[in-house]
């Protein structure tokens, strides 16, 4: 799982078997932390990382799940992001 942090490049880029992809600050966030924790994460971490407060709207994690899974299928990736309970998964 790890592997998927070599594919992000700063400002705000997903890369993967040679295409590219821009994405915004929140997705990169998102997956950088999932990246760095071995694909998995508390919800109330990402919320914390990405919109540097404890908790959202359940609306919103969903709606940060969709757009990481458009941005991994832009790139051609088979990873998938969904929220699994507490937390939120690369799988």
């Amino acid at each position: 799982m790890p592997a998927i942090a070599y594919a992000l490049e700063a400002p705000a880029c997903l890369v993967f078997d040679g295409r590219k992809a821009d994405v915004g600050a929140t997705v990169y966030r998102a997956l950088a932390l999932l990246a760095n924790k071995g694909g998995s994460a508390p919800i109330t971490e990402i919320c914390q990382d990405v919109w540097n407060v404890p908790e959202v709207a359940r609306r919103s994690v969903h709606s940060l799940v969709h757009r990481v899974n458009e941005k991994l299928d832009a790139v051609g990736c088979d990873l998938r992001c969904a929220v699994d309970g507490p937390e939120m998964r690369l799988y």
